[in-house]
């Protein structure tokens, strides 16, 4: 979760009263100024970080709103152990990126292939030139 977005999340979760839970991997915590190169080594590696927390009663969510920064040209491989864990079968996957203008990269296509008895619609891409206005984006997207 990046600051930009951690902003943003009282506005999901009272917009369509959804549970916010926050995917961290269980790791040692590493200076900002390292997280692109851990990021980096775990997809080049192909790694599902062990997730920190997990999902309580997955079975009571219809729609999943999935929101991270584009790592890679994708999403951050603790999303991919997320996703892999849960499948999330018969659900609506709604994506929401934050990036520095690799838009959603190829985040779509992944989250297709790893949940394909999945709906995932058309994702939100939220570009860091447009922090200004992204409240006003995302009230925009949640509405659709």
């Amino acid at each position: 979760c990046t600051p930009a977005w951690a902003t943003k999340q009282d506005l999901v979760s009272k917009k369509k009263k959804v549970h916010i839970l926050l995917l961290k991997a269980l790791f040692s915590s590493v200076p900002p100024s390292f997280l692109w190169s851990v990021a980096e080594r775990d997809f080049n590696n192909n790694a599902r970080p062990e997730l920190d927390e997990y999902l309580q009663e997955p079975e009571k969510y219809d729609t999943i709103y999935l929101a991270y920064p584009n790592y890679c040209n994708t999403m951050p491989m603790v999303v991919f152990t997320f996703l892999e864990e849960y499948g999330f079968e018969g659900k609506t996957i709604k994506p929401i990126c934050t990036n520095g203008g690799s838009g959603l990269g190829t985040s779509v296509r992944d989250i297709k292939k790893l949940c394909p008895n999945s709906t995932v619609t058309k994702g939100l891409s939220i570009d860091s030139s447009e922090i200004e206005k992204a409240e006003d984006l995302l009230k925009e997207w949640l509405e659709k």
